[in-house]
Parts: structure tokens; C-alpha cells; sequence
């Protein structure tokens, strides 16, 4: 099919729909660019500034800031700013991305967790 093609030739995110439905789109659209952002560092701890956040998934920053802090909350990401000029670092909890995957715990869109 020639639209599947053409689709196709694009940059791609992965989109796990069990993910979005317990966290929310766009969150899950930028926790899994910055797990993808996270593989090109050898340590824990990475950058990703909101321009490039931006160019890649088409969330403006003032959604990106809701995301990231909602991520943040639900611990499955830490942030920091270090440097000079300063820059957004962040770190990716496997662990508790491991336990939403699994459904150990039953994440809510308002930020709580609840045990299963």
C-alpha cells in the first residue's frame, strides 16, 4: 500500500496504548521519547531541552512542563537542572515503569498511585 510507505519513511515514537491509557497521551508520548533520548548517554542521568522535546513530538512547552511534572509526581522520571547555561536533566525509573507495565501498581491520571 503506497500510504503505508510513505507513513512508514518517517521518525517513529512508540505509542503503548496500555501506558496511555493509565498516564495520558502526551504524557507517554514524552516518557517514551526520553526513554528513546536516554539510550544515546552512557549514564543514568541525560538532557533533553524543550526545543529539541518539541521538534520531536510536537508538544509545546507549556504541555511538555505539565507532562514532565506529571511523570515527575508518578516517579517515573527525576529531573534537574545543572550547568551553566542551565539544562533540563533526567532520569529514568525503570523500575517503576517496569511495575505500570506489569500492573503491580494501578496508576491514575491524577498523579496517585493505588496497590492492586
Amino acid at each position: 500500500m503506497i500510504l503505508k510507505n510513505l507513513l512508514s519513511q518517517g521518525n517513529w515514537i512508540v505509542y503503548p496504548r496500555n501506558i496511555g491509557k493509565k498516564i495520558g497521551v502526551e504524557e507517554t508520548i514524552i516518557l517514551m521519547q526520553l526513554i528513546h533520548a536516554s539510550e544515546n548517554f552512557e549514564t543514568k542521568w541525560f538532557f533533553q531541552t524543550a526545543e529539541k522535546l518539541e521538534d520531536l513530538t510536537g508538544i509545546t512547552y507549556k504541555r511538555q512542563k505539565r507532562c514532565i511534572e506529571k511523570l515527575a509526581e508518578l516517579k517515573l522520571i527525576e529531573t534537574k537542572l545543572e550547568g551553566l547555561p542551565r539544562k533540563r536533566y533526567f532520569k529514568i525509573n525503570e523500575m517503576a515503569i517496569q511495575e505500570l507495565l506489569i500492573g503491580s501498581s494501578q496508576y491514575c491520571p491524577n498523579g496517585r498511585t493505588v496497590s492492586a
